[in-house]
């Protein structure tokens, strides 16, 4: 109710973004690039004519909207209530040919694998589509759920992923790829990606342990994942 005086709640979730910020300090400290400060820089660097593809499940998306900065004129499209790996290639075909616009998409190593051959339809087209893979070792979500709630026990299954880089250049032929390695190689990478005509992939390998942060607490009782409340955040 617009009518209703909101002060008191606006400055409640004042004080919860100033105690749980969504890019911390230790975030530029790691080895690898990480997800948060991935998703900020090329945040920072997108036009405002970009369409942004966002794959449906995991750290793809899960990362991305806490962190994205949207610009005025951006168009941003996903599928996160179905939670459907492998959403991103097929939908960034859809938006390259719709709009006629450069595309952004961002997806996730595990849910790559379920359309890949899709890459062959951007090969085909030409299709100025920028395709940024997360590599975190596959499945992080599952990962880390069963790290938090299962005793650490892999729900994964010990699956493992085929070498990326490899298949999109040996296999399909993508005109470009990327191998972002460091936070240096992100700051540096990222206008040089941008700026190249046609399409291309850029894996980014990220810290296989980083959990999602601020994320509500929860909890297991008798069998069932109980969540914590808005304000019950780690």
């Amino acid at each position: 109710d617009e009518s209703l005086p909101c002060e008191d709640w606006i400055e409640q979730c004042r004080k919860w973004k100033e105690q749980h910020p969504i890019i911390k300090q230790e975030y530029y400290n790691g080895d690898y690039v990480n997800q948060y400060v991935f998703v900020d820089e090329l945040s920072k660097v997108l036009s405002a004519e970009d369409v942004i593809v966002v794959g449906s499940s995991g750290q793809a998306s899960d990362i991305f909207y806490p962190t994205f900065k949207v610009k005025d004129g951006q168009r941003i499209i996903s599928s996160p209530g179905l939670g459907a790996m492998g959403f991103a290639l097929p939908a960034a075909i859809g938006a390259s040919l719709a709009s006629g616009r450069r595309i952004i998409c961002i997806e996730g190593d595990g849910s790559i694998q379920l359309n890949m051959q899709e890459l062959e339809t951007i090969r085909r087209l030409n299709l100025n589509i920028k395709i940024f893979v997360l590599n975190n070792g596959g499945y992080a979500t599952i990962r880390n759920t069963s790290k938090r709630h299962f005793e650490g026990r892999d729900h994964t299954a010990a699956m493992t992923l085929p070498n990326l880089h490899g298949i999109v250049e040996g296999g399909y032929e993508i005109f470009s790829t990327f191998l972002m390695a460091t936070k240096e190689d992100c700051e540096m990478l990222l206008p040089i990606i941008l700026n190249n005509e046609g399409p291309l992939v850029c894996e980014v390998h990220c810290d296989e342990y980083l959990e999602l942060s601020p994320r509500l607490k929860s909890k297991i009782v008798d069998g069932k994942i109980i969540p914590g409340g808005l304000e019950d955040v780690e």
